[in-house]
C-alpha cells in the first residue's frame, strides 16, 4: 500500500508544476471557503457582468454603436432587476400585513419577559420605546 501511494506521488508530484498547480488550487479552495461570504457578491458581479459583455458584444455585431449597446443592455438589466424586486414584493405583501397586525401582540407578550430581567439589561431595550409600541 505505501508503495502505490509512493508511485503515485512519485508520477503526480514529480513535476515542479503540478506541485505549484496543486499548492494554488489547495490555498484557491481554502481561501473561498474562508471568505466565501465576502467574495459571493463579488463573484455574482462578475458573473452578471461578464453575461452583459456578451449582450452589448452581441448587439455591437450586429450593426448597433457600443455606446448605445451598453446603454440599453444596462437599462434592460434594471427593467428586469426591477421587475423582479417588485414581484417578490408584490409576493410578500400579504405577509407583511399579517405581521403588521400581530405585531402588537407580540410585543405585549415581550414585556413580561423584560421586566424580568435586571436593570442594565432592560436599558438596553429601552422600555419606554417598547410601550409606546404596544399601547398602539
Amino acid at each position: 500500500m505505501v508503495r502505490i501511494l509512493r508511485g503515485l506521488a512519485h508520477k503526480y508530484f514529480s513535476d515542479d508544476e503540478a506541485v505549484i498547480l496543486f499548492l494554488i488550487l489547495v490555498i484557491g479552495t481554502v481561501f473561498v471557503i474562508w471568505f466565501g461570504a465576502m467574495l459571493a457578491p463579488a463573484i455574482a458581479s462578475l458573473i452578471v457582468a461578464f453575461i452583459l459583455q456578451g449582450l452589448v458584444t452581441r448587439l455591437n455585431t450586429l450593426g448597433v454603436p457600443e455606446g448605445l449597446a451598453i446603454v440599453s443592455v444596462f437599462l434592460v438589466f434594471l427593467g428586469v432587476l426591477v421587475g423582479s424586486f417588485l414581484g417578490c414584493c408584490r409576493s410578500s405583501g400579504p405577509k407583511l400585513a399579517t405581521l403588521q397586525a400581530k405585531r402588537p401582540v407580540s410585543l405585549a407578550s415581550c414585556n413580561p419577559t423584560l421586566s424580568c430581567c435586571p436593570m442594565s439589561t432592560r436599558t438596553l431595550f429601552l422600555c419606554r420605546r417598547l410601550a409606546v409600541f404596544t399601547s398602539r
